[in-house]
């Protein structure tokens, strides 16, 4: 449709319609300056669309290079600000960094102190242990002792017990032969 109106304004037609030709007799020569403007104007229209089909492509490349540089920048402020915001905070953050540190040190020399307190009282308690023990052996080895010279006393006891009733059977017997004998001789 553009090309139309082109058209028209080449040959030299007003642009409401078609105007009557004033000239009769030139014919063959206006057609052909009409072709060859016709040619000239489609050659000129296609030298303007592949003109604007650059223009679009250009255009989106612009485009597409101002969104990267935007991105860019605002990629680079981003980065920026958030340096500046780590910067603000990194002395807060080192702060408790070192309260967190110290925390866990002073956790660490009360459990260290716990530790060595519940070592030293196992190995107290390991001592008191250990000389129990040792008067429970001695009180046992005393006490088997005292068994010993029991039953050795028992055993001396019983001895003599049977030594002296042997003795007393003995000294019986001869009395009481002495006394058979006495009254033996005494019937006689």
């Amino acid at each position: 449709r553009r090309g139309a109106g082109v058209l028209r304004r080449a040959r030299g037609a007003p642009r409401g319609g078609g105007g009557a030709r004033q000239d009769g007799g030139g014919g063959q020569q206006e057609e052909a300056c009409e072709l060859d403007s016709l040619a000239a104007v489609a050659d000129m229209q296609a030298r303007v669309e592949e003109r604007a089909s650059r223009l679009r492509k250009d255009l989106e490349t612009l485009a597409d290079r101002k969104r990267d540089m935007l991105l860019e920048g605002v990629r680079v402020e981003l980065e920026r600000e958030a340096h500046e915001d780590l910067q603000r905070r990194e002395p807060a953050l080192r702060k408790r960094a070192a309260a967190a540190i110290k925390q866990v040190r002073s956790a660490a020399h009360a459990a260290h102190a716990d530790y060595a307190a519940a070592l030293q009282e196992i190995d107290g308690q390991l001592a008191l242990l250990a000389r129990v023990r040792e008067g429970a052996e001695a009180q046992q080895r005393e006490q088997e002792a005292l068994q010993q010279r029991c039953v050795e006393a028992l055993a001396c006891w019983a001895l003599e017990a049977r030594r002296a009733e042997r003795d007393r059977r003995e000294r019986h017997f001869w009395e009481a032969a002495r006394w058979l004998r006495a009254g033996a001789s005494a019937e006689k």
